[in-house]
């Protein structure tokens, strides 16, 4: 694995995201069985999908010098990155190796003319994720995360991770045991008045926050937080640096 180096290194993934996104917006089975979303046009899951087909994601993986996951429920090959998303009843996800991690948030934000062009890619796209992921994260810390939560939906899935039952609260029937796609809709949708940005539809900017919440909690589990808050950052100085600095 490895390949091309510096800021530029990842430009045709954020070339490949506004290309794909109109491709494939509104389609909702296009994305659900490599990537187990009905939204193909919004959340990561969503960008990754609608990416995929003008880059394929294993082709950006093979770039990095070690695979994604030390462990999980994913397939990386040189041809495919498949996801297995079948197991709610228990907290199989991927555990991040931190090398893959360093090299993602060192090539993600492009270097000068770049970063131009860039730029509207980030506005159309990836602004509202990134600032709910942002917020989501800073929502954790302020409540004391890591250390303790106060009782709640945020409280139950740590204590899943760590290995408790799934919250009878937090499952819907039709998916089962384990923790729905909207488990962390109270705590996601008061984030929407610090977002500063208008919404024609708040589930999106919803949904997106229920998977920050718990892609945060995750991270802690595999000790690559730290190191995506620091990416993240990066992100946001580069391409929001005047929310950014509203919002530290």
């Amino acid at each position: 694995m490895g390949g091309r180096g510096g800021g530029d290194a990842l430009i045709d993934l954020w070339a490949a995201v506004d290309e794909g996104v109109p491709t494939v917006g509104g389609g909702v089975d296009t994305c659900l069985e490599r990537f187990g979303t009905y939204n193909p046009d919004f959340g990561v899951r969503g960008l990754a999908c609608a990416a995929s087909p003008v880059l394929p994601l294993a082709q950006v993986v093979e770039r990095a010098p070690v695979t994604p996951f030390r462990s999980g429920p994913h397939t990386v090959t040189a041809d495919v990155v498949a996801f297995d998303f079948e197991s709610t009843a228990e907290p199989r996800f991927g555990r991040y190796d931190p090398a893959f991690v360093r090299w993602a948030v060192a090539h993600a934000v492009p270097e000068g003319a770049s970063r131009t062009l860039a730029q509207p890619v980030y506005d159309h796209h990836v602004r509202q994720i990134a600032r709910m992921y942002w917020l989501a994260h800073r929502d954790l810390v302020e409540q004391g995360y890591p250390a303790s939560l106060p009782a709640g939906p945020l409280a139950d899935y740590a204590a899943y991770l760590r290995g408790a039952p799934p919250s009878a609260a937090a499952s819907v029937p039709a998916y089962g045991p384990g923790f729905s796609v909207t488990a962390f809709n109270d705590e996601s949708r008061a984030l929407l008045s610090e977002l500063g940005l208008p919404l024609a539809n708040e589930y999106t900017a919803i949904y997106e926050g229920n998977a920050a919440y718990a892609f945060w909690m995750r991270r802690e589990v595999d000790g690559t937080r730290g190191l995506w808050h620091g990416g993240l950052r990066d992100l946001l100085a580069a391409f929001d640096a005047d929310w950014l600095a509203a919002n530290g």
